[in-house]
């Protein structure tokens, strides 16, 4: 008896100690997804463990490749950043290149919605931002455009006119892309300063856009502009207010 209520009093003083990725896990469930719910395509906080690409820092949960000129620093942590979590992403453009970082994801069917958080530190008229490309094509862009917000659905912009951008605020972003037949491609795009999704910002339903993406890019596109990003989340399901 005594061997019994020693077996089980060490297993109480070890649980803590093998949390939920211990032997522990077997016997409540599965643990908690560490970034997001865990069904994400994508999901980078920039706090990760992963190589962040192009000898960058190990800070973050998938490796991502350089396209164009290479102004990024994935461990920000200078005001306003991080925007959430130990760091951010900082991408500046010091050139009239495109500063920008793919990943790969995959998607071959439905909507595909996406969310992040960003900050123009330094903003630009002009400047993308987010990219869902295909093959290097661009699916769909959120954009300042002098400075309203915009979309390019394909080639085929949709912009709001009453609302712009405000360099060294915090914004929450989330949109959504369906691929069309032609011309009729739908790209959504919401925008608040808070992390509850508020009603639709743009609405496109005329984009060009005929593929599904492959890839996601964020970028500072023009020169001396300056993004940070963080907590990007991209998935096959409605992503809505306060995203985990």
């Amino acid at each position: 008896m005594k061997r019994i209520t020693l077996a089980i009093l060490l297993l109480l003083i070890t649980i803590p100690a093998w949390g939920a990725s211990g032997i522990f896990k077997g016997i409540i469930g599965s643990a908690a997804a560490s970034c997001g719910v865990g069904t994400e395509l994508l999901c980078e906080n920039f706090d990760g463990t992963t190589s962040c690409g192009s000898g960058k820092t190990s800070n973050c949960t998938k490796t991502w490749t350089l396209v164009g000129t290479d102004i990024a620093t994935f461990n920000y942590a200078t005001s306003p950043a991080p925007l959430e979590g130990t760091y951010s992403a900082y991408l500046l453009n010091t050139a009239t290149a495109v500063n920008g970082w793919n990943t790969v994801i995959t998607v071959s069917s439905g909507t595909t919605y996406f969310f992040f958080i960003w900050n123009p530190k330094v903003l630009k008229n002009s400047d993308e931002i987010f990219r869902l490309t295909h093959l290097g094509g661009v699916l769909m862009s959120v954009k300042n455009v002098s400075p309203e917000q915009a979309v390019y659905c394909g080639s085929v912009m949709s912009y709001k006119s009453s609302s712009s951008f405000t360099e060294g605020t915090t914004y929450y972003v989330w949109g959504a892309y369906t691929p069309g037949t032609g011309a009729n491609a739908v790209c959504d795009l919401y925008i608040s300063t808070t992390s509850t999704k508020p009603a639709v910002t743009i609405h496109a339903t005329n984009g060009n856009a005929t593929s599904y993406p492959d890839a996601v890019q964020i970028m500072s596109s023009v020169n001396a502009a300056g993004n940070v990003i963080d907590k990007l989340r991209v998935s096959t399901t409605d992503i809505g207010s306060n995203p985990q």
